[in-house]
């Protein structure tokens, strides 16, 4: 059985880490993968076992990449098109057009409802659920990576639910614990992810300024990630007068060495699918902060066994929130944290899930 895995490209990103994971293991297990891209590009290319075969498009956006698709899958024939983010539009406006007997397998990214209220625009929005129904509708499975992601999606979007599976994403936790242990500063807080909207980095720095004014101790912030926010970021910290607080990594081909060597792993996230920063930090036994934003965070954080919430959009609750980690840091035990999160969450746990479910096509 021949799986193709499709997506844009390979940036950094959660979902593009997870799918590269799961590329690796299928090979090394010896199913039949290969990937599509949009455009072969990305700094996560050179992480790809250079055994699994790698095909361009050449295409940007769904629209522009449908049949250029179909062209590709009735050349190549595969059994499974197994695609995610905007891959997944493509993929499911294509799939008519496919081989009869390719089946699609669409991998969800975010929280439907936080996400759609976000959008500006009546029109917009309505074309995204438009697109989301498409996508339900056309593939033959989908995975939510929570089941708070399955339950909103449900809301919204009515379909058959035998199409719905939920898996976790998953830590390949000998490559984590093996890349932490290189040389790195240390942080009482880190952010590692895109700086975009959704990540709400202004809360976050907002939170040190009021943490400045509630408390004389001294805090490090280092963020790591790049994206379209970055000036106005920088721009905000300058304001506030920051600099010696917050600091920019750009992006970290390991950011795991930065991880083992922090006090706390502190999301500010707007909304989020299911986190993979939050599962790595604890596989590294470093706890968390994070909001309790629509997302699958609650079925893997728990308040001062493995970390703490806050409420989303408020630097005061989050500054007082961090006031109180720092405080209560020693009580944690890192050794702990990482044998629960290896229970539940190593990559060939999860691996074996996702097998399973291509060989319900086998039946």
């Amino acid at each position: 059985m021949s799986i193709l895995f499709y997506f844009p490209d390979l940036r950094p990103g959660g979902a593009e880490r997870v799918m590269l994971q799961l590329l690796n293991f299928f090979h090394n297990r010896g199913l039949c993968v290969s990937l599509l891209l949009g455009k072969k590009e990305g700094q996560l290319l050179k992480q790809l076992n250079p055994q699994i075969p790698v095909y361009e498009l050449g295409t940007a956006g769904a629209k522009g990449s449908v049949f250029s698709l179909i062209r590709f899958c009735r050349k190549h024939q595969p059994d499974i098109l197994f695609a995610t983010l905007g891959a997944s539009v493509a993929a499911a406006l294509a799939k008519p057009f496919l081989p009869r007997k390719t089946k699609l397998i669409s991998r969800l990214g975010n929280t439907v409802g936080a996400e759609r209220s976000i959008i500006k625009g009546s029109i917009r929005r309505m074309i995204v659920m438009e697109l989301l129904k498409l996508i339900a509708k056309k593939s033959d499975i989908i995975i939510f990576q929570s089941q708070y992601m399955k339950r909103d999606f449900l809301k919204f979007i009515k379909i058959n639910e035998s199409k719905c599976r939920v898996i976790y994403n998953p830590v390949n936790i000998p490559e984590v614990n093996s890349k932490a242990t290189e040389e790195a500063i240390n942080s009482d807080l880190l952010a590692i992810g895109r700086l975009m909207e959704q990540k709400d980095y202004f809360t976050l720095i907002q939170s040190i300024a009021h943490y400045k004014r509630i408390t004389s101790d001294s805090i490090n912030l280092n963020i790591i990630g790049e994206g379209p926010l970055e000036n106005e970021l920088k721009e905000l910290v300058k304001s506030l007068a920051l600099e010696n607080e917050v600091h920019f990594l750009g992006f970290q081909a390991n950011p795991y060495r930065y991880l083992s060597k922090s006090k706390y792993l502190i999301s500010s996230s707007l909304y989020e699918g299911f986190s993979n920063v939050i599962l790595e930090s604890l596989a590294l036994g470093v706890p968390v902060i994070a909001t309790d934003c629509p997302s699958g965070n609650r079925e893997v954080l728990e308040e001062n066994v493995n970390g703490f919430f806050t409420e989303v959009g408020n630097p005061e609750k989050m500054a007082n929130t961090i006031k109180l980690a720092l405080e209560t840091r020693p009580s944690f035990v890192s050794s702990k944290l990482a044998t629960d999160l290896k229970t539940k969450f190593d990559l060939r746990f999860i691996g074996e899930q996702y097998v399973h479910v291509i060989n319900e096509f086998q039946n």
